[in-house]
């Protein structure tokens, strides 16, 4: 009796460990109704619940995932027809939805991506204020990889720079309110739209929680140096002045003429705010790479990171680009 009663056990646990964390059936059932309904608020509202809370969530149901049977022929339609049509769900918590599902995700994970962070900016830009004061709920380490799914194509593309100059014209009213959100935002997209580090995992961000604030991160490398902070390091004059001083600066000889040169120039900026060391990230060739690393020895001292109320040495990645 006792091997059954084991078996049985082994099997609700596994179960229980492994089974899909949304509820398809009840996904689909409940976008039928309520289109079926004509959107009222009671069907808006249990499709709003059914539907996947975090980015790995929405993976799971929607994703390519080979010989795995979920929603993905259903995706766009959940989100043309669905989610982008919700009219009757109160706006703080549609927010909070978009933020939760933001956080960890990816552009360059099939169409999945690219809806979403439509989506996100969308919104962002219909209502900023309210996008920043739900954020601010969420604990610190939950803002960089939000702005990383928002400008994360890991191309330098017209859409990204679009974004963060409308963003930039937001930085006037929350500068002071939220300069945290900000100082990230800033820092993330000066490395997406570096085409960054990410692709290969050296910047160990991955969110699989259902509660985004208490994820746990790698934020020191085993010399202390920090990877994030509260408040990234600042360059005199900010995101702006730090790519004049690289436009005033890179020269490359006329050679390199029509060729699009990428680098990217990982520092360590020091608790006074001077460059401590530099290294070639993202390399193109020795000429290039030389001329990097000589503008990046010609910058003035920068604002040293904080955290915890502190300065702390910070990792910072800088982008050139040379057309």
């Amino acid at each position: 009796m006792k091997r059954p009663l084991l078996l049985s056990l082994f099997s609700f646990c596994f179960i229980a460990v492994f089974s899909f964390p949304v509820d398809t059936a009840k996904v689909n059932r409940t976008f039928a109704l309520m289109v079926k309904s004509g959107y009222t608020a009671e069907t808006q509202r249990d499709f709003f619940n059914a539907f996947p809370i975090t980015w790995h969530e929405l993976w799971l149901t929607y994703g390519n995932i080979p010989s795995f049977d979920n929603l993905k022929s259903s995706f766009r339609k959940h989100m043309v027809d669905g989610l982008y049509k919700l009219d009757k769900i109160p706006d703080s918590l549609f927010y909070d939805r978009l933020i939760t599902l933001g956080i960890g995700g990816t552009r360059i994970v099939d169409d999945i991506g690219g809806c979403l962070q439509d989506l996100i900016a969308r919104k962002l830009e219909e209502n900023p204020e309210l996008m920043m004061e739900r954020l601010s709920k969420k604990y610190y380490t939950a803002y960089f990889p939000f702005w990383y799914s928002l400008f994360n194509s890991l191309l330098c593309t017209d859409e990204n720079v679009e974004i963060y100059r409308i963003l930039e014209n937001y930085e006037i009213m929350f500068k002071e309110k939220y300069p945290v959100i900000m100082n990230y935002m800033e820092q993330e997209f000066i490395l997406s739209n570096g085409k960054a580090i990410f692709e290969d995992n050296r910047f160990p961000l991955y969110y699989k929680s259902h509660k985004p604030e208490e994820v746990k991160m790698q934020i020191q490398q085993e010399d202390g140096v920090y990877f994030v902070a509260e408040q990234f390091p600042e360059y005199p004059g900010g995101v702006n002045g730090m790519l004049d001083f690289i436009k005033e600066n890179f020269k490359l000889p006329e050679s390199y003429s029509g060729k699009k040169v990428f680098i990217t120039v990982k520092v360590v900026i020091d608790t006074d705010g001077n460059i401590k060391s530099s290294t070639i990230d993202k390399s193109y060739d020795e000429t290039a790479d030389k001329e990097a690393l000589r503008v990046v020895s010609l910058m003035p001292r920068w604002k040293a990171a904080i955290d915890k109320g502190k300065n702390v040495p910070c990792l910072f990645t800088i982008p050139f680009r040379y057309k």
